[in-house]
């Protein structure tokens, strides 16, 4: 099940219109502070790759990292990754293929979710997943934003794991 944000009317962001973005009601307050940041770092457009430090950002946000194309072949690869440890699926590794991600299930849902990410211009929220872990019900959430690169659009994402009410 995949849940997500909706749009309304009126912010741009670059040359793509933000249509009033707003996260969903599921989106915790991680992802609602990430956002918050990221909006707030904008000016006049996307706001730069280099104002997010993903290391250092890492101790608030563990589940941060930053995906650029590689201009030859068109392939998503992890640009940065939070020093994170304790990822919920196997963890991104610094300069290898976003389609290198395991599980293989979530691979194509994030590929799609990237490419559109970058290709529009529009922050993506979604509850990807949801499981049993421990007798608990927990849940997936993750926020995808464009920022730009050095050389072209690039993007910062973020997963956290939330345990719904």
């Amino acid at each position: 099940m995949e849940n997500k944000a909706t749009l309304n009317e009126s912010e741009t962001v670059g040359s793509a219109e933000l249509s009033g973005f707003e996260l969903p009601d599921f989106a915790s307050a991680q992802i609602r502070a990430f956002y918050d940041l990221w909006k707030g770092r904008q000016d006049a457009g996307l706001a730069d790759a280099a104002a997010f430090d993903v290391s250092a950002l890492g101790k608030d946000f563990p589940l941060l990292v930053r995906v650029a194309r590689n201009q030859k072949d068109k392939s998503l690869f992890w640009r940065d990754v939070s020093p994170n440890r304790r990822w919920p699926f196997s963890a991104p590794v610094l300069n290898r293929p976003v389609s290198d991600l395991q599980p293989k299930a979530i691979q194509t849902r994030v590929l799609l979710t990237f490419n559109k990410v970058l290709e529009t211009g529009m922050p993506e929220c979604a509850e990807i997943t949801s499981w049993m872990g421990y007798g608990q019900t927990v849940s997936l959430v993750r926020l995808v934003v464009p920022v730009e690169g050095s050389a072209d659009r690039e993007l910062l994402a973020l997963w956290d794991v939330v345990k719904p009410d």
